[in-house]
């Protein structure tokens, strides 16, 4: 296994773990969630606590410490080909067919996000991480802190 997998929607197995000491910057208060990676999350035990139920069949759960804090790191293996290419904006790489460089603005199949609460596009699995409005609620509820949210695509 690598140091350091690209985190694609794969299992890592419970023999990996996170190989380095991690450094919280000292600027920023820690909240729910730590934000240490574009593609991955982490986040404390009360977090993963209150989300498991929702949460366990989309993410592989990696025990980690950061800094001196205990630490989850939710790997998503919920990868969903759902974006609608056809209704999205969608900037591609030249050199490669079908490489999706950026999207501008998301059209999602919604069909295939029914009871989804995290994913990953298989397009974008190195570094954009989805959750649905059930996601969403369920961390205000509980009053987790430390994601930002952004509104991607709405159902009209």
């Amino acid at each position: 296994m690598p140091d350091w997998p690209y985190f694609e929607g794969q299992k890592l197995g419970k023999y990996w773990s996170f190989p380095y000491r991690g450094k919280l910057l000292e600027d920023k208060p820690v909240g729910n969630f730590v934000n240490l990676d574009s593609g991955l999350l982490f986040c404390d035990s009360y977090a993963l606590l209150k989300l498991k139920p929702y949460i366990i069949k989309e993410v592989e759960i990696i025990p980690t410490n950061v800094d001196g804090l205990d630490l989850n790191i939710l790997n998503l293996i919920n990868l969903i080909d759902c974006l609608d290419k056809e209704k999205s904006v969608i900037e591609y790489f030249d050199e490669i067919k079908e490489g999706i460089m950026d999207v501008e603005e998301y059209v999602f199949k919604e069909e295939l996000l029914e009871n989804v609460t995290l994913f990953k596009l298989p397009q974008l699995s190195r570094s954009s991480i989805f959750g649905t409005n059930q996601f969403y609620s369920k961390v205000k509820e509980y009053g987790l802190t430390g994601l930002k949210f952004e509104l991607v695509s709405s159902t009209p």
